[in-house]
């Protein structure tokens, strides 16, 4: 029961109170059930960015593109 009240309810209580899951704002149980993973889909993803390790490849992956941007560019300004 512990375990569940530190890992589970926190999340449902995110979803419920800044998810708008209070109410099925859907007609039918195929989309209020898309609303549902939509809202968990967006928890998880914030959840994720908050992650360092994350940031710092997000960073890295950012001036990797920039880098091959640069690159590309002088390729063509050669030709």
């Amino acid at each position: 029961m512990r375990l569940r009240a530190s890992t589970v309810e926190p999340v449902w209580r995110t979803l419920l109170d800044f998810r708008r899951l209070r109410k099925g704002y859907t007609k039918g149980n195929d989309l209020a059930n898309k609303q549902v993973l939509m809202a968990a889909a967006a928890y998880n993803l914030k959840k994720l960015m908050g992650f360092k390790c994350i940031k710092l490849a997000a960073k890295a992956l950012k001036n990797t593109a920039k880098n091959l941007n640069i690159i590309i560019l002088n390729q063509i300004l050669l030709f």
